[in-house]
């Protein structure tokens, strides 16, 4: 996203979820140092979800090492 002020690139300082609206509100700052925020809002009928921490595990990880790859 680009600043609305400069046009810079900008980074997101916060975001923050609203289950009344169904929306996402982020506080941005571009490199110029102009703060504004953003609302994201789902088209559909469906609801957010919180985001999970982490990396879920990856398919095959129960095989041994030396036994992956091999027929």
């Amino acid at each position: 996203m680009r600043c609305p002020i400069c046009n810079a690139p900008t980074e997101v300082d916060d975001s923050r979820t609203r289950k009344e609206t169904n929306s996402v509100i982020r506080k941005r700052k571009c490199f110029n140092n102009h703060t504004f925020q953003t609302e994201e809002k789902v088209k559909r009928d469906k609801l957010l979800r919180p985001v999970h921490e982490g990396r879920p595990e990856a398919a095959g990880t129960d095989v041994p090492g030396r036994a992956k790859g091999k027929a």
